[in-house]
């Protein structure tokens, strides 16, 4: 459906003709609408004349219209995959999300059971905007389209909206903190377990000892300048005050070390085709048109993607840097 509508955008001009056999003089207006209507056809096809209809009557709705056709299409991807992938997780919502992770549960809940199939829904989640194509005609929930809702609403949510406590990279932060209650009944045990003994501390006699340790180092790594050799050292005495700093060498001589000089210049591009000759691993990658599978006539680029990718530059910096 939604190659209809970008179909439609290019056939506006010959539904142009149609609507021109209207007024046009030179028809009979004894001819059978029969036969006018096979003129027209003859200028669009039946299909592609419904999906111009829709595309100028509501261009916006004729877009989110042909992407919930497309969900109707794929019902082996949905009851294949995706719900059986669903299927396998568990959800827990926050303050914001109560109600879609219920509905998920209640989901999951029926999908288990021994009809295996989604027979209630929860109209709450559904916005003015959703419910034009998930409600028929007599306001009836479509089943199936709600399930492709509730999958659309994961995603975006994951962000912690979302938790899916199974999953390390989806928990909730405090899945990894100590319950609260256990935390005030055994503090001090826990902070004995730690063997972080710092943390045990009183924290102002801490932060007193801290102070103290501080000043008395600086005190000896300043009479140890003064006194010992600091060839390694650059002092400084603007105004009265001693500075100190460790030399460093500028990013010249980092680069330009004469020992590096000794040793010829090779290029990452020719180290990858001699990894390549050796190993042949640019034939694993698999060109998109499938015509084009064989071919290495975008071997250059290839190598280019790869040192983009590898060096954090993307193809856009690479192709900024050639």
């Amino acid at each position: 459906m939604f190659k209809d509508w970008q179909k439609a955008a290019k056939n506006v001009s010959k539904a142009a003709e149609v609507l021109h056999l209207f007024i046009d003089d030179s028809i009979d207006l004894q001819l059978p609408f029969a036969t006018v209507r096979q003129q027209a056809l003859s200028l669009l096809t039946k299909r592609d004349l419904e999906s111009v209809c829709l595309f100028l009557n509501e261009q916006r709705r004729s877009v989110d219209e042909a992407m919930w056709q497309y969900c109707d299409e794929k019902e082996s991807l949905r009851k294949g995959l995706l719900r059986e992938l669903f299927l396998c997780l568990r959800f827990e919502g926050c303050d914001g999300t109560q109600h879609l992770a219920a509905a998920l549960a209640k989901t999951q809940n029926e999908l288990n059971g021994q009809d295996a199939q989604l027979q209630t829904a929860d109209t709450r989640l559904l916005s003015k905007k959703s419910r034009e194509f998930l409600l028929d005609g007599e306001g009836n929930i479509l089943i199936d389209r709600y399930e492709w809702f509730l999958y659309q609403q994961i995603p975006d949510r994951l962000n912690g909206q979302l938790t899916l406590p199974d999953i390390t990279k989806y928990r909730a932060l405090d899945a990894d903190l100590i319950d609260g209650e256990h935390w005030r009944k055994n503090k001090y045990t826990l902070l004995q377990q730690s063997h972080f003994t710092k943390l045990a501390e009183e924290p102002e006699k801490l932060i007193k000892q801290m102070a103290m340790e501080l000043d008395t180092r600086l005190y000896e790594v300043g009479e140890y300048l003064e006194q010992e050799d600091n060839r390694n050292i650059i002092l400084r005495n603007p105004q009265g005050k001693r500075f100190w700093r460790l030399p460093s060498a500028s990013k010249h001589h980092l680069v330009n070390n004469p020992f590096f000089q000794q040793i010829p210049t090779t290029g990452i591009a020719d180290v990858l085709r001699m990894v390549d000759r050796d190993t042949g691993f640019i034939d694993c990658f698999a060109h998109v048109l499938g015509s084009q599978s064989r071919s290495r006539s975008h071997e250059y680029d290839l190598l280019a993607i790869l040192v983009g990718n590898a060096t954090n530059q993307g193809i856009y910096g690479m192709a900024q840097i050639l």
